[in-house]
């Protein structure tokens, strides 16, 4: 199926999602956007790196800052063409504050149940629009 891009705040989550996508086909890379925020990482760079088939992105408060980073990474040329899932302790708050033209394809609660979250990634892959 191919590569999953994380970009995290949450500890932990990328440790389950690899084990939970490895079942399913998926490799998951993954980047810490605290990384991001002080300027140790590359979104652009790490998205071409690794061409994901989806970005899925964790949000967390304080929302502002949250929604802007998204913002910021979904707007990236290394983004484009691709389909988005977003964690948020609060998904309809997040989902009240977003218009991503159809390419934010679900925003799944709390993760401590990867299922709904593995269900979201794998309709982002099959509803990927041509690159």
């Amino acid at each position: 199926m191919g590569t999953v891009a994380l970009l995290h705040v949450t500890p932990g989550l990328a440790d389950g999602l690899r084990s939970a996508c490895a079942a399913a086909g998926l490799v998951v890379s993954a980047a810490h956007l605290h990384d991001l925020d002080a300027g140790h990482f590359d979104a652009e760079a790490f998205l071409r790196q690794h061409d994901p088939v989806v970005v899925v992105i964790d949000l967390a408060p304080p929302y502002p800052v949250a929604l802007e980073r998204l913002q910021v990474i979904s707007r990236l040329p290394a983004a484009q063409g691709r389909q988005l899932v977003v964690t948020a302790p609060d998904p309809a708050f997040v989902a009240a504050s977003l218009d991503h033209a159809g390419r934010l394809i679900e925003i799944v609660g709390q993760h401590e149940d990867l299922g709904p979250l593995i269900l979201a990634i794998k309709e982002a892959t099959r509803a990927r629009p041509g690159r």
